[in-house]
């Protein structure tokens, strides 16, 4: 009677123990489930785009400032344009952010976001501290390479991470800042370039995931 009892113990500690295994994998599954939806939901096509369409214009303009403008003048003009460019492409950005928000019923202001914001602003702090340093030691033709060199990397380490094929981006961004690097006289077609994959990349995530 007692081995009875004993082995209907282990029955039933088996049973408690496979119950709860299986409710730890459809925890595992789910808050799977929930980081990859958390991953699709930041990357939009349509940010790509507006990415590629403001660096290959402010490319065009600044290669027809430098050869239109005084030197007197030409440093607030690209300042200006370069703002101007960022601002449009941050403002798409931000949008398709908060569609994607309110689409999916997330939140915008959450762990994975404010990690997104904050690697952004680290990549332009470290863009624009380069880009003043070589103006002041009189190296503004490596400018294009410290740019692309920070976005590179950025994006090239954010491909880890996420999916929709941004590292191949990464990749061929921070390939062209090295090509800035070496020959200078290229930096404004290596920036190009970078424009032209992230054009590229966004009409192809678009057409892929239709997002």
């Amino acid at each position: 009677m007692q081995k009875d009892n004993v082995k209907g113990k282990r029955v039933d500690l088996a049973e408690n123990v496979a119950e709860n295994v299986d409710i730890a994998i459809e925890d595992i599954r789910y808050i799977r489930e929930m980081m990859e939806g958390s991953k699709n939901f930041f990357i939009s096509g349509w940010s790509g785009i507006a990415w590629g369409i403001a660096t290959i214009v402010g490319v065009i303009f600044t290669n027809w400032a430098i050869s239109n403008i005084s030197q007197l003048g030409i440093s607030k003009t690209l300042w200006v344009v370069w703002i101007i460019a960022f601002t449009f492409a941050s403002g798409v950005e931000t949008y398709y952010l908060y569609k994607g928000a309110r689409d999916t019923g997330r939140a915008i202001l959450s762990t994975v976001s404010a990690k997104i914001i904050t690697a952004e602003v680290v990549m332009s702090v470290q863009g624009l501290a380069l880009t003043l340093l070589l103006i002041h030691l009189g190296f503004p033709a490596y400018i294009p390479g410290a740019w692309l060199l920070a976005l590179g990397g950025l994006m090239l380490v954010a491909g880890l991470f996420f999916p929709g094929g941004i590292w191949a981006f990464g990749a061929l961004t921070f390939v062209a800042a090295i090509v800035a690097f070496i020959m200078p006289d290229m930096g404004l077609y290596c920036i190009g370039f970078s424009g032209a994959v992230s054009l590229f990349w966004g009409i192809a995530y678009l057409v892929v995931k239709r997002k």
